[in-house]
């Protein structure tokens, strides 16, 4: 959020310096009410449309029903006389920090020239999303300027206002289509149709699921998770004759249904053993440049291989990683592994020379264990695409410093195992979602059920109290526990926090927020946090390569 408010400020004050007095800022004003704010602030906008300013700033349009909208920018265009203002009329830009404009971006500024039209009488030719800049040399303008065509999405948003909308309104709330996912996190109604979907067992809750499967499913008389995992063939491919849907797909779905419907794991039929799955896998992605010569298919099951545990933490809004998390496990004997303990890399601040200085002393260590181990002698684990994908990108960036960073960070994906897409080739888990923090909990449930340990669930620190005994096992003096106490309590006031669990939510948002507290407040129990964060993240990560290893010791091989 902070990002693209920033982004529209220094689109303001690009306009502000081009055109002075030309760019009309419309002012708000706290203590009013939101009737008399629009009221006021549309009657200030329409007075600067009068005086034919150039660029107006936070303009307010009400339409004839009282429908309203508030503008980014309107930008004078000159024209054959036509309209209410004469020899000019307005057009609508609105500032987005994307890279790119988005189609609900353009029915956004569709809207508003919609309402534009009926204050000044010509329609708008085109609208403008201000994109943030691609980051390619020395930009001078803080913005791209993406033009569309009004005409071509006017019609999309009329037939939506006059027809479809009636529609849903004169529906039962019963009838009216519905798929909640993690797209709808900020809608208000989230909740209201999870704990919706969540009574009526419905085909929404199965992860991987697109809204498209789920409409033709329902269109086939498919409503719930128990009717799909009992669904037949014949049924499948009635539902599948929609474009866009397959059979295979929608068979995989009910795979998936009757994992659920079972509550354990369902093979998936391409591979025997997570063996043979991590042995392709790995091998067909073994693709990248370079001398391949020495380098194969990574076996995991490989007692003498050592394991490294590796997770990252990252600021996704200022692309900075400013945390490296290892464990590295040996092979040990009676080829059981020494548990390694986790060591971190830290970046203390969003300069450029304290991200690499992370990655560089990561690099390090990675380049240690390649000489104690050998070339083939460890693994690095990772949950998804983010880690390798990351790597490459910041040796990228910090190629003039050390040419050497491709080759080194090009050696370390070949050794690379990507424990999602494993357990994706290998298994249907009952779970919401196949993000770390559902499957490890899931593993560990599993497990207990047949008397065994494994998996993992997070550290849930509730209270300050709690937050005070983690740092005693820490053997923190208890100066410091004193002073981290306070720091906590103050920024727990500070954020107006009625919970005070909330400040200790484990989750990669929050690492972000403590690291931005770190950097603010120079408090090392913000850093604390985080790595108690990341420490979990890798012990899950540990877990899940114990877990397959287990599921293949116990299918005979």
């Amino acid at each position: 959020m902070e990002t693209g408010i920033r982004h529209e400020k220094e689109a303001l004050i690009w306009f502000q310096d081009k055109f002075g007095d030309e760019c009309f800022v419309v002012s708000s004003e706290e203590d009013r009410s939101r009737n008399d704010d629009i009221k006021i602030r549309f009657e200030q906008t329409l007075k600067a449309m009068e005086e034919g300013k150039k660029v107006i700033y936070h303009g307010v349009l009400v339409g004839k029903e009282k429908e309203n909208g508030e503008t980014d920018f309107l930008f004078r265009i000159e024209n054959d006389g036509k309209g209410r203002f004469g020899s000019y009329h307005y057009e609508v830009g609105d500032a987005k920090s994307s890279r790119s404009s988005k189609f609900c971006q353009q029915m956004q500024v569709t809207f508003y020239s919609w309402l534009l039209q009926a204050i000044q009488g010509v329609r708008p030719q085109c609208g403008m999303i201000l994109t943030r800049p691609l980051g390619i040399g020395n930009e001078p303008i803080p913005f791209r300027e993406e033009l569309f065509l009004i005409d071509d999405y006017i019609w999309t948003l009329k037939s939506f206002l006059e027809e479809e909308i009636q529609e849903i309104l004169e529906k039962k709330e019963i009838e009216f289509f519905f798929n909640p996912n993690r797209l709808c996190g900020t809608c208000l109604y989230y909740e209201y149709c999870l704990g919706r979907a969540g009574a009526s067992n419905d085909l929404s809750l199965i992860p991987d699921i697109r809204k498209i499967q789920k409409r033709h499913l329902n269109n086939a008389g498919v409503q719930e998770i128990n009717a799909l995992a009992d669904a037949k063939d014949p049924v499948l491919k009635i539902a599948s004759k929609a474009t866009g849907v397959t059979f295979e797909g929608l068979r995989k779905l009910r795979l998936q249904a009757q994992s659920m419907i079972k509550d354990e794991p369902v093979p998936r039929g391409v591979f025997d053993f997570p063996r043979d799955a991590c042995m392709a896998m790995t091998d067909s992605e073994l693709d990248l440049p370079g001398d391949k010569e020495r380098t194969t298919s990574i076996d995991f099951t490989d007692k003498s291989l050592v394991h490294v545990y590796f997770d990252m933490e990252s600021d996704p809004y200022s692309s900075v990683e400013y945390l490296f998390g290892i464990m590295v496990d040996e092979s040990g004997k009676r080829s059981r592994r020494k548990k390694g303990e986790v060591e971190f890399f830290t970046a203390e601040s969003y300069a450029p020379e304290a991200e690499y200085g992370a990655f560089n002393a990561f690099l390090k260590r990675m380049d240690q264990i390649r000489r104690n181990c050998g070339d083939e002698g460890f693994a690095v684990f990772h949950y998804a695409h983010y880690e390798p994908a990351h790597l490459t990108r910041l040796a990228a960036k910090y190629i003039e410093k050390d040419p050497g960073l491709i080759d080194k960070v090009d050696y370390l994906n070949r050794r690379m195992v990507d424990l999602y897409k494993l357990i994706k080739k290998t298994y249907y888990m009952p779970v919401a979602s196949y993000s770390i923090k559902d499957v490890a909990p899931c593993v560990k449930d599993l497990m207990g059920r047949i008397g065994q340990k494994g998996g993992h669930e997070w550290k849930k620190i509730k209270s300050v109290e709690e937050l005070e005994k983690e740092l005693k096992k820490g053997r923190w003096t208890n100066a410091d526990i004193g002073e981290s106490i306070n720091e906590v309590r103050e920024a727990i006031k500070r954020f107006g926090l009625e919970d005070e669990a909330m400040i200790f939510d484990a989750s990669a948002e929050m690492s972000v927020v403590w690291f931005n507290l770190f950097i603010e407040r120079k408090k090392k129990v913000w850093m604390k946090l985080i790595e108690i964060y990341n420490e979990d993240d890798l012990i899950a990560t540990r877990s899940l390569v114990d877990w397959l290893l287990f599921m293949q010791k116990q299918q005979g091989r």
